[in-house]
């Protein structure tokens, strides 16, 4: 059975010695003092492996949530997560946790945007639309607001059916625009049958006959799988 360790320091050594912490081995053919070079560079190695794996366990997304500055932005692209970049860019946006940059939290959203992810792309859409942290581009802005709309967002379908109507990122389209604010309205989004029967009011009744059956088929389309709409 292992002895307890001494209560002070006169002890230490000898129960060191008969420990099985001590390289008996070691001293028998180099001597004492190499006797104690195995169990410091084992120790050594669980000390440097655990502090490499806390390491690696914080992703350089959550580091620099934190507040560090990696310097070094190809281990953000060797990380690259859409969710990721997302969560990065809301806290540049709102100062949470870093300094609060509108122009770096566009940044972000537009690299987690260019991966597909939603949330992103709609909020990208809305940032260059309104000029908040880029310079404003109703072109660029619809681009965005699209995707994310084609990709289901009822919010995005909105603001596209708005931009349609009004002529915003391009020449106005009410066909295309009631078709969009249709597929919104027909999921609740507070204020989309208002707009769609306000854009009826200005569109010739051919026009209107043509972008029911536009919003019949996007409704009945992949874009509105299960979503049924009243006229």
């Amino acid at each position: 059975m292992q002895r307890s360790p001494p209560r002070n320091g006169a002890g230490l050594g000898h129960y060191l010695l008969r420990s099985r912490f001590y390289c008996r081995k070691c001293q028998s053919r180099f001597g004492t003092g190499a006797a104690w070079v195995l169990p410091i560079f084992g120790a050594s190695l669980v000390f440097f492996a655990a502090a490499v794996g806390v390491w690696f366990v914080a992703s350089p997304h959550d580091r620099l949530a934190r507040g560090v500055d990696l310097g070094d932005k190809l281990e953000f692209a060797r990380a690259s997560d859409g969710s990721k970049d997302y969560r990065v860019a809301l806290r540049h946006l709102k100062g949470d946790g870093v300094p609060q940059d509108a122009k770096e939290g566009v940044a972000w959203l537009e690299r987690s945007a260019q991966q597909g992810y939603a949330n992103a792309q709609y909020d990208l859409g809305i940032a260059l639309r309104d000029g908040v942290g880029a310079l404003a581009d109703d072109q660029r802005a619809l681009t965005w607001l699209r995707l994310a709309a084609e990709g289901g967002d009822p919010r995005a379908q909105f603001e596209v059916g708005r931009m349609y109507v009004g002529g915003k990122g391009g020449a106005v389209d009410g066909v295309r625009g009631f078709a969009w604010l249709s597929l919104a309205a027909a999921q609740g989004v507070v204020g989309a049958a208002d707009a769609r029967d306000a854009a009826i009011a200005s569109m010739s009744p051919d026009a209107v006959s043509v972008a029911k059956m536009e919003a019949r088929r996007m409704i009945d389309s992949r874009l509105a799988r299960g979503i049924h709409a009243e006229y």
